[in-house]
């Protein structure tokens, strides 16, 4: 995981870069368990990188009254719940 944050706009962007490969799987169910994810799971982007593979984001917009340590153990638990989902899905079609 990588932990980005972009001090001009106040975002917490945590990712996984390189999930898994697009090669592992068919591409028309591999498109739809991500259109899955994306619409299903608040707050996260999955995306195919242009080497082929799968990355999972989570993007946060901070504000100074918030809790950061609360921010990032939800944002990874997200995460986490979005890489099983999506490997749930892929693994039943």
């Amino acid at each position: 995981m990588i932990y980005i944050t972009d001090t001009s706009t106040d975002l917490i962007r945590i990712c996984i870069p390189h999930y898994d490969t697009t090669t592992n799987y068919d591409y028309d169910l591999l498109i739809s368990a991500i259109n899955d994810i994306n619409r299903d799971v608040k707050y996260v982007k999955v995306i195919i990188l242009k080497n082929g593979s799968i990355s999972i984001n989570y993007d946060h917009k901070y504000y100074e009254e918030q809790n950061v340590d609360a921010i990032i153990l939800h944002i990874l638990k997200v995460l986490s719940f979005a890489a099983k989902s999506l490997k749930s899905k892929l693994a039943k079609k």
